[in-house]
């Protein structure tokens, strides 16, 4: 099913006009002068289930199953033989995983990351490698010099990016 080319050429004018805005916003005023607001509004009207979820699919799937709950400490909401969908504690967030399909393909590993905020970011990162968790980058000091902000990131059994943003409080 293609994508409508008219509405993929709007999409685009709109974006670019998006863009432009943000090249030329140097602060906060010229972000109120320049902006307008969305052609549409923001139509979604949330359950009382969840709210947004990211869906994957993997080839090892009782990896990734312990993974999310044994390693990394998420709640189930669902959890069978053909799907499962993690949360934390205050469902904050939910990711979703399924067994590759017959005749499918699994989700790339680079095609996407899934990105924490968090506090106290270092212990948190010690205790996940206590835990056997091998970061491909450390927690380390991102951005300018003096900045607090610190990042870092790992992979999933089945090679998604988990990327930890945060500072140390």
């Amino acid at each position: 099913m293609a994508f409508n080319p008219d509405l993929l050429a709007e999409c685009r004018k709109c974006g670019y006009n998006r863009l432009d805005i943000a090249r030329k916003a140097k602060s906060p005023e010229d972000w109120e002068k320049l902006w307008t607001p969305p052609k549409y509004p923001f139509g979604l009207i949330w359950t009382d289930w969840w709210k947004m979820n990211l869906e994957y699919k993997v080839d090892d799937y009782p990896a990734e199953v312990g993974f999310y709950i044994d390693i990394l400490g998420c709640s189930i909401n669902a959890l069978d033989h053909a799907y499962a969908m993690f949360t934390s504690p205050n469902e904050d967030f939910h990711i979703s995983i399924l067994p590759t399909p017959t005749g499918q393909r699994p989700t790339p590993p680079d095609a996407f990351e899934i990105e924490f905020m968090i506090r106290n970011i270092q212990p948190y990162a010690l205790d996940l490698e206590n835990r056997g968790v091998v970061f491909g980058q450390r927690v380390q000091r991102y951005g300018r010099e003096g900045s607090k902000f610190k990042n870092g990131w790992f992979r999933t059994p089945n090679g998604i990016v988990i990327m930890l943003w945060g500072m140390d409080e």
